[in-house]
């Protein structure tokens, strides 16, 4: 693993432990490369690898297992003018997108070279639109299934701030990663 403490890229955004009050460990997190690029910039391979090394040492995986599974709950759809967050920052696409790109799982795990073997949860959500109330209830669901067998999660939208705030305020977990 690189040194977290030589990261030039300014990765991740917003990181923030979860207590949950379940096995699992749960990590609040911005999309990769919000921190470096900001909201509208393309995020290169780099910068995501910066983000994984952030990601995997604040789970407090990596140890004992040189490839540890982290579960990522995301949320990233569409912004509110219809612009993919995924297809639209990395070259790579949601499971519903048609893209001639590897899938956001297959490219995640293809920068983690082996540092973390990444499972993808999608819920696609419209940032600046309210997480409906079977959505939320669907991500509560796995998010307690994931917690619940003792696995790593991490849970995020774009900035992790307003759709992940709403996920943890559904499950009573309000105040929990705040900045």
């Amino acid at each position: 693993m690189r040194d977290a403490s030589a990261r030039a890229t300014g990765e991740p955004f917003l990181l923030a432990r979860v207590e949950t009050g379940l096995p699992g460990r749960l990590v609040r997190v911005s999309r990769p490369g919000r921190g470096a690029c900001g909201s509208q910039g393309r995020v290169g391979p780099e910068v995501v690898g910066d983000w994984v090394d952030a990601v995997v040492g604040a789970l407090g995986v990596g140890s004992d297992d040189p490839a540890p599974e982290v579960h990522y709950v995301c949320l990233l759809g569409r912004k509110e003018k219809g612009r993919s967050e995924i297809a639209g920052f990395y070259d790579a696409r949601a499971p519903w997108e048609t893209a001639a790109a590897p899938l956001f799982e297959d490219w995640l795990n293809g920068i983690a070279a082996g540092r973390a073997r990444f499972v993808v949860h999608h819920f696609a959500t419209i940032d600046g639109d309210p997480v409906s109330r079977s959505v939320l209830d669907e991500i509560g669901a796995c998010l307690h299934d994931l917690l619940s067998a003792g696995r790593p999660v991490l849970l995020g939208c774009s900035a992790a701030l307003r759709r992940s705030r709403e996920v943890l305020d559904h499950l009573g977990w309000t105040g929990a990663g705040d900045r």
